[in-house]
């Protein structure tokens, strides 16, 4: 405790301002952590109650896809071995007034008490629940949201059309409050087939088994049922719903990081620092025979504190931040995969243990080196106050040697394939760029002060000369603080670049492929999604027929799953796609390939898919309809910016065929060179408001809408680059405070020949300066250097999406700039500082 006393909290009672700075700059980065993996959790945790919600006790399901299967299937499955029960169930999601989703299942109540007991005691109590035809049971938590008690009236529109409801009973329970946010409805189920039009026809069938049954019981139900139907166990349509969102996560994950990573060095710089003012201690200590063992356990405890404190200070604002931002992640989530209502975070035991010991693990890494490097002086050389100095000159051209392995060991990396889906080493090499630039920055800033010199020399700018002087001649004081900017702006950069280059590769698809002047969608598809459409195809003949309408495209999308892959079989009139749209394809002649498609010769598939399956063109796909599996030959495979599940496209008759489905997801309307798209659209309105609850968007509005969804994605990450480059900004304040105080006989000798303090500042404001050209300058190019690998590694390995590399000159030099001012901004305290040392006391002191 004696050495403790004497050589940690003595010097930690004498920088107060810089331990403070380094344990919040640690904070932050932990804060971000923290923050992301609540989002995370959260999102993950509001899929899994809604799916175990609407399953209740159910060990199987049996499942048939969007266009449902045959009631009498429950006698065969009621009939199989092992299954100790089954109940139909009708799922349905209906949009309300205002822009919300319902979800309503349609249950037999005299098969439902295995599967949801408590939650038809209400509904049985109530005697209208079976006689009324519109009755439903809604849950507390709904009912108290919308004011609604029994015997109230619920409009909700089911794909384009209105429908009636009446509240005959509040349900009380917990799987089925936390299902979509409690927004759930039960209805009898012969209500729900002819209110939703599925008479004969069934979503889904529970089933329950022995736990230890399970297994065997769906593998005889997988013998005895056709082959459209698909048994699975509940949780796997969790699997596929984590799996389509794994990626986006992930990369949430690694981007929160940037900031631990920014608060390495400053912790590296602190304790680099902090050993090179009581070099003289630790020297005098190992001359009294203290022992490398037990300094460096003082030492490294030192360390752990700033850690500890990171953490400690971190935790709770991450789950703070992860508070204010769990909605903007859920919107995301939902804008690009569908999702049910995010829960509120909740800061779990476990998670605040990983933040603490996360912020601590960072901080005994990162001093490790100074540590060491002091401990293996030896006392007379230590006592030398030059000496850490020089031994840093002469190891800056090793460094930099160091930085050309890293950068090697990038590229290698790169080449690399996924592991199950995860770009680890895209990721890895990202990393070593960045290690390959931080190594390199000594070297940098020797030639840096070198440049500067003859230059202020020539401008008669004493202090910017004496300010390169003292990078060229002390690299490592600057070296670790350009390096945290560089860290910082480089990541910036490479999102900068990234996000550019992909939001005008989306623009380009946008205009090559959203061409028609009206888009007509059901009036519930903001509230329910891509599963909202037309009934059938009556709806674009009733606008085919009016005047000034040249064309009308119907289009029709369903999720299917192939080969254990989720994916959307698409619909579209190939012969108007050719004549007025156009697609994207990788090779070939697009009206080529559309008049085939138009043909019935086979499908196209997107990029997405293509790599996902490892197929290609002139191969054959092999799918599951109706009527069993069938093979499609691939004509060509074209590219897709609208989902990162995978797409596959035929003709809409090829469609109709196998699947059976007239329906219409949505409908484009291209107008006549001569007529007015406002008329028409006024016209279509008109003509099917009778019949019709529809959505009529414009080109122009429907690109908008696009272009939206994608800056609200990436909105996120922008932020979190924010925050690093805050991290890193403490780092310069950190470091040319440090020198200003290494510096103290320096700035007093100078007082004392005779410089003002208006000199003195400017000379320390100098050095931030030249810190922040350094750091920008580096990161620019390791910036570069990321968003390749971000753009093609990361992101097509994560999602399979190529991207064109596009440069954002303009948005690149204003986060350079940016850069620059944050160090110029940080070095301003510093440099009051040193302006106001008392220069007669520092050299009597010295």
């Amino acid at each position: 405790m004696t050495l403790v006393r004497f050589t940690t909290l003595r010097h930690l009672s004498r920088a107060k301002l810089r331990s403070g700075l380094t344990v919040f700059g640690l904070a932050l980065g932990v804060t971000l952590y923290v923050a992301i993996r609540l989002c995370n959790e959260s999102v993950d945790a509001s899929f899994r109650d809604s799916i175990t919600g609407v399953s209740g006790a159910a060990t199987l399901e049996v499942l048939g896809g969007e266009a449902g299967f045959d009631e009498m299937t429950l006698e065969t499955v009621a009939a199989t071995p092992g299954v100790l029960a089954a109940a139909p169930v009708i799922q349905r999601a209906v949009a309300l007034d205002d822009g919300s989703s319902l979800v309503v299942l349609g249950v037999d109540p005299f098969s439902e008490a295995p599967f949801r007991a408590n939650a038809l005691d209400a509904a049985d109590a109530s005697g209208s629940f079976l006689l009324d035809p519109a009755a439903i049971a809604v849950t507390r938590r709904f009912a108290e949201a919308r004011g609604l008690r029994p015997g109230d009236s619920l409009l909700v529109i089911d794909h384009d059309r209105p429908v009636a409801l009446t509240v005959a009973a509040i349900v009380v329970d917990d799987r089925l409050a936390r299902a979509w946010g409690g927004a759930v409805a039960l209805m009898d189920i012969a209500s729900a087939q002819w209110t939703f039009d599925r008479l004969g026809r069934l979503d889904r069938l529970d089933v329950l088994t022995a736990l230890d049954e399970i297994d065997a019981v769906r593998a005889r139900l997988a013998g005895a049922l056709p082959a459209p139907l698909l048994v699975q166990r509940p949780e796997r349509r969790l699997a596929h719903t984590e799996q389509v969102v794994r990626a986006f996560q992930v990369n949430l994950t690694a981007l929160s990081g940037i900031a631990l990573f920014v608060g390495l060095f400053l912790i590296y710089n602190t304790m680099t620092y902090a050993l090179l003012r009581r070099r003289a201690e630790i020297g005098l200590l190992r001359a009294l025979g203290v022992t490398r063992a037990r300094l460096f356990g003082v030492l490294t405890a030192e360390s752990l504190a700033f850690g500890a404190a990171g953490g400690l200070l971190g935790v709770p604002l991450g789950w703070l931040l992860a508070r204010a931002a769990v909605g903007g992640v859920s919107l995301t989530v939902a804008a690009l995969y569908g999702g049910a209502p995010v829960r509120d975070v909740a800061l779990t035991p476990s998670l605040a243990v990983e933040g603490f010991a996360l912020g601590s693990l960072v901080a005994v890494a990162a001093a490790l080196v100074p540590i060491v490097e002091a401990l293996r002086t030896v006392p007379r050389e230590v006592l030398h106050p030059g000496w850490v100095e020089r031994r840093r000159r002469v190891r800056a051209g090793r460094l930099a040697m160091a930085g050309l392995g890293w950068w090697a060991l990038a590229w290698a990396l790169a080449h690399a394939g996924p592991i199950h889906g995860i770009p680890l080493f895209g990721y890895g090499a990202a990393l070593c760029l960045v290690l390959g630039g931080a190594f390199v920055t000594p070297l940098a800033g020797t030639w840096l002060g070198r440049v500067v010199d003859p230059l202020a020399l020539r401008l008669g700018w004493v202090e910017a000369r004496l300010a390169g002087g003292t990078l060229s001649a002390t690299p490592g004081r600057t070296a670790v603080a350009a390096g945290a900017l560089m860290t910082a702006l480089a990541m910036m950069v490479s999102v900068i670049v990234m996000v550019g280059s992909f939001r005008r590769t989306v623009e380009r698809w946008i205009e090559a492929t959203i061409t028609a002047d009206l888009y007509l969608t059901p009036e519930s598809r903001p509230a329910v999604g891509p599963s909202a459409h037309f009934a059938d195809d009556a709806v674009v003949a009733a606008i085919a027929s009016l005047p000034g309408v040249a064309a009308v495209d119907p289009y029709r999308q369903i999720p299917i799953e192939a080969d254990g892959q989720p994916l959307l079989v698409s619909s579209r009139d190939a012969r108007i796609v050719r004549d007025h749209s156009g697609i994207q394809f990788e090779h070939g002649d697009p009206n080529a390939i559309l008049d085939r498609l138009a043909k019935g010769d086979g499908v196209v598939i997107s990029e997405v898919l293509a790599r996902r399956l490892g197929v290609r063109a002139g191969e054959s796909l092999r799918l599951p309809t109706p009527d069993g599996p069938a093979s499609f030959p691939i004509l060509a495979v074209f590219y897709d910016y609208a989902t990162d599940g995978g797409r596959v496209l035929m003709d809409r008759s090829v469609f109709v065929r196998y699947w059976r489905d007239r329906g219409v997801t949505a409908a484009a309307v291209y107008v006549g060179e001569e007529a007015d798209p406002e008329r028409v659209r006024a016209a279509i309105d008109a003509a099917l408001a009778p019949s019709y609850r529809v959505a009529i968007t414009s080109n122009r509005a429907l690109k908008r809408e696009v272009l939206e969804v994608f800056d609200q994605t990436f909105a996120i990450t922008r932020a979190l680059e924010w925050v690093a480059m805050a991290v890193a900004a403490l780092g310069v304040a950190n470091t040319v405070l440090a020198i200003v105080l290494e510096r103290r006989r320096e700035v007093g000798v100078l007082r004392a020949l005779g410089a003002t303090r208006a000199q003195v500042g400017g000379i320390v404001v100098c050095e931030a300066g030249l810190i922040g050209v350094l750091g920008s300058a580096l990161g620019v190019a390791v910036g570069f250097a990321v968003s390749l690998v971000l753009i093609r590694v990361v992101n097509l390995q994560s999602f399979g999406w190529t991207i064109g590399f596009s440069w954002g000159v303009t948005e690149v030099i204003g986060a350079a700039l940016l850069a620059f001012a944050a160090a110029v901004a940080a070095g301003w305290f510093p440099a009051r500082h040193a302006a106001g040392l008392p220069f007669v006391e520092v050299l009597t002191d010295e």
